[in-house]
C-alpha cells in the first residue's frame, strides 16, 4: 500500500512539472506520446504489464483525474475530437486516453473510433429527453468558442403578470430540437461576444451587447448590456453569429 502511495505520488509530480504546457492545440495522438514520455519508468512498466481492463481502472483516480483536471479542464483539440464523435462526458475520454495508452505501449492497434463507438452504445435506451439534451450540449460546445459572436434565444413567460424566463432550457416541451413548440412564446434574444467557458462547458459567460427586452429577467437574474452574464451550457438555443 505504502508502495502505492509513492508511485502514485511520483507520476504525479513527474507529470505536474509539465503543468504550464498549452493542451489547446495538442492532438490525441501528441497527448499519448507526452503521456508516454512523462511518466516515471517504474510505474509505466507496471501499467503496461498489467491485464488492459485492471490497468486503465486503476489509473481511473490516479492519472486519469490529472488528465480530467489538465489535459481536459477546457474545451481544446482532445475534447473536441470526442464531442464531434459524440461523446459527452470527461470521464470517458480520460478512459480511452489510458486504454490507448496502455495499447501503444504494448504495441496494439489503438482502435479508438471502435472504442467510441462501444461505449456510446452504452447510453442507448436512456432517456430520449436526456439523450438528447446531451447531444445538444456536445454540438454546442463542439463548435462554440472564446471569441464568437452569438445569439442565445430563451422562452418568456409570465407568472403573477411578470414577464420572465423561468423555463431555462428549451428543451423541456417534449425534446423537439426545431424548437417549434416555442412559436407561441414571446422571446428574449440576447446577443453578445463569448468570455470565457467554464467547467468542460457548463457554463458559458457572455459579454452581453444586444437585449430586445431589458425588463424581462432570467431565472430572477438581470441582464444588462455591456456586462457579463453567466449561462449554463444546457441545452441553449445558440446560434453563431457572423461579423
Amino acid at each position: 500500500m505504502r508502495l502505492m502511495k509513492i508511485l502514485t505520488l511520483s507520476l504525479i509530480i513527474s507529470i505536474s512539472i509539465y503543468s504550464q504546457i498549452d493542451y489547446d492545440r495538442m492532438s490525441l495522438n501528441e497527448a499519448l506520446i507526452f503521456l508516454e514520455k512523462t511518466m516515471p519508468p517504474k510505474e509505466k512498466l507496471k501499467f503496461k504489464k498489467q491485464e488492459e481492463k485492471k490497468a486503465v481502472n486503476n489509473q481511473h483516480f490516479v492519472m486519469g483525474i490529472w488528465i480530467r483536471n489538465n489535459m481536459l479542464n477546457n474545451p481544446n483539440r482532445i475534447s473536441r475530437y470526442f464531442l464531434e464523435r459524440g461523446l459527452a462526458h470527461p470521464d470517458d475520454y480520460s478512459y480511452i486516453i489510458l486504454l490507448a495508452l496502455h495499447r501503444k505501449l504494448n504495441k496494439r492497434k489503438l482502435n479508438i473510433d471502435k472504442e467510441i463507438q462501444r461505449i456510446s452504445s452504452l447510453y442507448s435506451g436512456l432517456d430520449p429527453c436526456k439523450e438528447l439534451s446531451k447531444r445538444v450540449d456536445s454540438v454546442n460546445c463542439a463548435r462554440i468558442k472564446v471569441g464568437d459572436s452569438i445569439q442565445i434565444i430563451m422562452p418568456i413567460d409570465s407568472v403573477l403578470g411578470n414577464d420572465g424566463v423561468y423555463i431555462y432550457n428549451t428543451l423541456g416541451f417534449g425534446c423537439d430540437t426545431s424548437r417549434r413548440h416555442l412559436i407561441n412564446y414571446k422571446k428574449l434574444i440576447i446577443r453578445g461576444h463569448v468570455s470565457e467557458i467554464r467547467d468542460f462547458c457548463y457554463e458559458l459567460i457572455l459579454n452581453v451587447t444586444y437585449l430586445n427586452r431589458e425588463d424581462v429577467t432570467v431565472l430572477n437574474q438581470k441582464i444588462e448590456i455591456n456586462k457579463k452574464f453567466i449561462f449554463l451550457f444546457s441545452d441553449l438555443w445558440i446560434t453563431r453569429l457572423t461579423e
